[in-house]
């Protein structure tokens, strides 16, 4: 009686075949990129004030607030002042 949820930031194909074989999984659940009008959606829902003129993740509609930004891989770290 013991049920246990996994996650995998995988595409399945990766995924070891021992945990996949019948009898194993009660289900698979694949989240996709959610359509711009879904994606509008769940923006209107959470009042976020973003574009949703492309196919968005949910964790980029929610975050999309965040205020965090990429940063170019040559500003982190030592820099080379000689």
């Amino acid at each position: 009686n013991l049920t246990i949820i996994c996650t995998f930031n995988t595409r399945i194909d990766n995924i070891d075949p021992a945990l996949l074989r019948k009898g194993r999984l009660k289900g698979i659940h694949q989240f996709k990129e959610l359509t711009p009008e879904q994606a509008g959606n769940l923006a209107e829902f959470l009042e976020a004030d973003i574009d949703t003129d492309k196919p968005m993740s949910i964790a980029d509609v929610c975050n999309a607030d965040s205020g965090l930004e990429y940063v170019a891989g040559n500003e982190i770290g030592f820099m080379n002042t000689g």
